[in-house]
């Protein structure tokens, strides 16, 4: 009976402990730069913020199929980006990648890379990706220092 005590003790003091750290991750502010991109001497960046992150639905990988589809947040960005860049006159998904974020367990988030063109060239020097949280929500690249 100690030693369950004492365990569940231990376990909770753990979970504690990571809860705390999840928010105290990245910079002072809790933003996590998780991804950048250099073209054209610019650099964008995704910056995630780790207290919005914990409010996103929890994902174990093998447990079930994530809260949000690959094709859903694919989606998302692309819809994203023929707002943002209207003189594209092709958008394609180039890749989609499902992570897990740096500072909490069981959080994850997709980063959706794409292919411009406009006028038959490839569009450079751009944020030609975004992130999307499991709620749905759009990360949005910002230039980076």
């Amino acid at each position: 009976m100690k030693t369950a005590v004492a365990l569940s003790t231990l376990l909770f003091m753990a979970s504690a402990f990571c809860a705390g750290k999840a928010v105290a991750c990245g910079e002072a502010n809790g933003k996590v730069k998780v991804y950048s991109s250099t073209a054209d001497d610019m650099t964008h960046a995704l910056i995630l913020d780790a207290a919005a992150v914990e409010h996103t639905p929890t994902w174990v990988p093998g447990d079930r199929e994530p809260p949000l589809s690959a094709e859903k947040a694919a989606a998302s960005v692309t819809a994203w980006a023929k707002q943002r860049y209207p003189s594209a006159d092709n958008i394609r998904v180039r890749s989609i990648d499902l992570e897990s974020f740096q500072c909490t367990f069981n959080h994850w988030y997709y980063r959706v890379e794409l292919s411009l063109v406009a006028n038959g060239k490839s569009m450079t020097g751009i944020a030609n990706f975004a992130g999307v949280m499991m709620d749905g929500t759009l990360v949005e690249p910002t230039l980076s220092k």
